[in-house]
């Protein structure tokens, strides 16, 4: 099934749940403060209708502002950031005209300028405010006999506050920074399975054309040469029935070298897949069905180690030692062979070697040798490297190697 095309627009990073809290308990002081202070100011302030009228407007404005905001926080524009700035302090001072009992919304302010924007930004606007707010109250600080323990105290403060909003401001940074790489990663695992599944169709469409070419050039030619023999021991039947009982004997040695070799394909068909099983359990039965079935002698060595090899290349190496078992089978004549899987170093190696006849010279080019061509397509496709030379004495070798990262 093809992986259906991605016409969606991107999604925003989702916060971690951590801060999603931490963000909730953030507004939920911000707004229920609000909603406390204008509560107390309107039930105990002694507040002519006209101002708290005013006084509420002011409130529902300034939460309104704040949701739209906070909502589209990733997606607020830098004129819609310098809007909400603007209106809020100036909010903020039309409040503190009507009642000093709204003076802590600058530090609300303060800390979502701090944890929003970036320090070179929110550190001029909140000093500016502050700057604002201790001049226009100057009855707080006036009082106070203004020396040098004074001002480092206001200095500490200062700087602690900051310190905490810029805490506030890199956390809200990681978060959204891992968020992106979570998406990312998820943007990639997608295409890595779309890319699998299309590398999948590749496979099955490219076994079907091997099978095909498989059948029309045996089976195809054992068929054509049966009608041809057929009729010909069809016509000698009545003139030399000794010489049409040969033939048909002929038949009779064709006909079961063709279903021997039938049953070595169907053989194939069933172990192509590895599935869900390790390389040191799947290759032992592999051998020994393939002894079976041919009545030679093949052993096999494989190490541990390449069980831990990814899952794309560990596929890689069990088609090429499937193909490797099947042209053993069927083209080297060998009464022995040895399948022997390892890691050297920090390469992994894949040897199959045999007693037979041996290769002709470029094998994998030679009509019926599909296989060997399929082994070096897989393996350069994952960096690797592949002989087909001779054994020795006498026979067939076959040498994969693939570099190991890591």
């Amino acid at each position: 099934m093809k992986p259906e095309a991605n016409n969606t627009a991107p999604v925003a990073p989702q916060a971690e749940p951590a801060f999603m809290r931490f963000l909730f308990i953030f507004h939920a002081f911000f707004i229920g403060g609000l909603a406390v202070t204008w509560g107390i100011t309107a039930f105990y302030g002694h507040f002519s209708a006209g101002k708290l009228m005013a006084l509420t407007a002011l409130v529902l404005v300034q939460i309104t502002l704040y949701l739209k905001t906070f909502a589209r926080a990733s997606e607020a524009s830098k004129g819609w950031w310098a809007g909400y700035v603007v209106s809020g302090l100036c909010i903020w001072q039309l409040e503190v005209a009507l009642t000093s009992d709204f003076q802590w919304v600058i530090l609300a302010y303060a800390g979502q300028f701090m944890g929003a924007l970036r320090p070179r930004v929110s550190l001029p606007v909140v000093l500016l405010a502050l700057g604002i707010y201790l001049f226009t109250h100057q009855d707080l600080w006036l009082g106070h006999r203004i020396n040098l323990p004074f001002l480092l105290a206001i200095s500490l403060n200062l700087i602690a506050f900051s310190a905490i909003c810029l805490f506030i401001h890199h956390l809200a940074k990681t978060n959204t920074e891992r968020a992106q790489l979570i998406q990312k990663l998820e943007s990639a695992n997608r295409e890595i399975a779309a890319a699998q599944e299309r590398e999948l169709e590749l496979v099955v469409v490219k076994e079907r054309e091997r099978l095909a070419r498989e059948l029309h050039d045996n089976l195809g030619h054992v068929l054509a040469v049966l009608a041809v023999q057929l009729e010909a021991a069809q016509r000698l039947l009545k003139v030399d029935p000794v010489q049409a009982d040969a033939h048909l004997q002929e038949l009779k040695a064709l006909v079961r070298q063709s279903m021997g070799d039938l049953r070595c394909a169907l053989a194939d068909l069933r172990s192509k897949r590895l599935g869900d099983r390790r390389l040191t359990e799947a290759v032992p039965v592999l051998v020994e069905e393939a002894a079976k079935r041919t009545k030679r002698q093949i052993t096999h060595r494989c190490e541990a180690a390449i069980n831990d090899l990814p899952a794309p290349l560990t596929e890689v190496i069990w088609q090429v030692i499937c193909e490797g078992i099947v042209n053993i089978e069927r083209h080297s004549r060998a009464q022995n062979a040895t399948v022997i899987a390892r890691i050297e170093g920090k390469t992994l190696e894949v040897i199959l070697a045999d007693d037979g006849v041996g290769f002709s010279p470029q094998p994998e080019h030679k009509s019926g040798h599909y296989g060997l061509k399929g082994i070096r397509e897989r393996v350069e496709g994952v960096g690797g490297t592949v002989e087909f030379g001779e054994n020795t004495p006498h026979g067939a070798r076959i040498v994969v190697k693939v570099p190991l990262m890591g």
